[in-house]
């Protein structure tokens, strides 16, 4: 038995193209709001790592040390001074709070989050109304933009490069910037990270733009990477762990030493 990272991110998504979206202060008010501490405990039994944007286990010293991610605000477990400067944005621009719709496929981690999320945002004024979308159908409205925010969606990564989750989700191509939002100075970074040679100088890249994405504005809010109990018989035989859950899963070569 172990447990093992998946080199699955889970986030909110937050469509910059609808109120109250395309207010920054919205944004960043549900980013200070959501409590990971709690999505992970409840949601996801423990096993996980919150609030990182690179997964230590995964990526070594390109991720930002987890001291430091979580003493920042909506990281850090303290939650008094973040839901207090989030309801202060809130209120802000909706003095009487603000209706909305929250949409998730209809699998069970997303269903399991959701009612989570949903009280933490109503705690500064956002009141969710739950929508389930079929898991295909799902996935077409996030690519049309027909939702006003995704509560939670898992990209897995399909390469182990520490520029991965930057390439799926935080540059403004990316095919999981589901809010929309041009990203320049977080482009520039990317485009860095890829072009430098020097390992501790593209550590620096990498440490950067995570403290960007945690202390800026970005239209996804990260809860944090899963962790998943993992048993292997002693008698399985020519199996080893894949580096993401897309590898080493045909068995091709495995036996039973019995």
């Amino acid at each position: 038995y172990s447990e093992v990272p998946l080199g699955v991110i889970h986030q909110l998504h937050m469509n910059t193209k609808k109120e109250p979206f395309n207010h920054p202060d919205i944004r960043r008010a549900v980013h200070l709001a959501i409590d990971r501490h709690v999505i992970i405990e409840k949601a996801m039994d423990g096993l996980g790592i919150p609030c990182a944007i690179l997964d230590p286990d995964l990526f070594g010293d390109y991720a930002l040390p987890m001291e430091e991610v979580l003493q920042m605000p909506g990281c850090r477990r303290d939650k008094e001074e973040d839901l207090a400067e989030a309801k202060r944005l809130v209120a802000k621009h909706y003095p009487d709070g603000v209706d909305l719709v929250l949409s998730v496929r209809s699998l069970p981690t997303y269903l399991d989050h959701a009612p989570l999320v949903m009280p933490q945002l109503k705690k500064i004024g956002i009141r969710a109304k739950l929508k389930t979308w079929e898991s295909a159908a799902g996935f077409a409205a996030w690519a049309r933009g027909d939702f006003t925010v995704i509560g939670s969606q898992a990209t897995a990564m399909t390469f182990m490069d520490p520029s991965a989750p930057f390439t799926l989700i935080f540059t403004t191509e990316s095919p999981r910037n589901y809010g929309r939002l041009p990203l320049p100075d977080l482009d520039e970074l990317y485009e860095k990270s890829l072009r430098e040679l020097d390992e501790k100088k593209r550590i620096a890249i990498f440490h950067e733009y995570q403290r960007r994405i945690l202390r800026g504005d970005t239209p996804a809010v990260t809860y944090g990477w899963s962790r998943t109990a993992l048993f292997v018989a002693k008698k399985i035989k020519d199996w080893t762990r894949g580096p993401t859950v897309y590898d080493n899963t045909s068995f091709t070569n495995v036996w039973l030493d019995q």
